[in-house]
């Protein structure tokens, strides 16, 4: 999770590229794109991004006991939002880099507990790929 326009997709693409391997198949879920099609119902309220937060861990959930890791790149701006999508959620992982007057009139919290936090402006592509893998193969039993 992190403001628009922080990495999101692009780290998600890398760690998919990364760990998807025959026999451990893995899938990115963009908040984004979904939000064109199966959630253009929601709007950007409160109430609509809690539930927004909610259909994507669920999407993924359903998505994980068939064997395949989800990768979700979504912005979950509010802490009722983040437990909504930690709800199946095992890593946590927050870009930071971005600054909040790049998002005017919108607020954003930022994680009270992620498993990782990446600053974007000081960490590379490559970097954050690895310490996103590591930590996912470091929780893996």
């Amino acid at each position: 999770m992190g403001l628009p326009g922080s990495g999101k997709t692009t780290l998600s693409w890398g760690v998919h590229n990364e760990i998807h391997r025959p026999g451990h198949p893995a899938v990115v879920m963009d908040a984004d794109l979904l939000r064109q099609g199966p959630m253009r119902d929601l709007g950007f309220s409160a109430e609509d991004r809690v539930e927004n937060a909610w259909r994507l861990a669920s999407f993924a959930d359903a998505l994980e006991t068939r064997g395949l890791t989800v990768i979700v790149a979504a912005v979950t701006p509010s802490l009722m939002a983040q437990v909504a999508a930690r709800a199946v959620g095992s890593l946590l992982v927050y870009l930071t880099g971005r600054h909040r007057d790049l998002w005017p009139g919108h607020d954003f919290e930022a994680p009270s507990k992620p498993d990782l936090v990446i600053d974007t402006l000081t960490t590379t592509l490559t970097e954050s790929i690895q310490l996103v893998v590591a930590a996912y193969n470091g929780g893996r039993s």
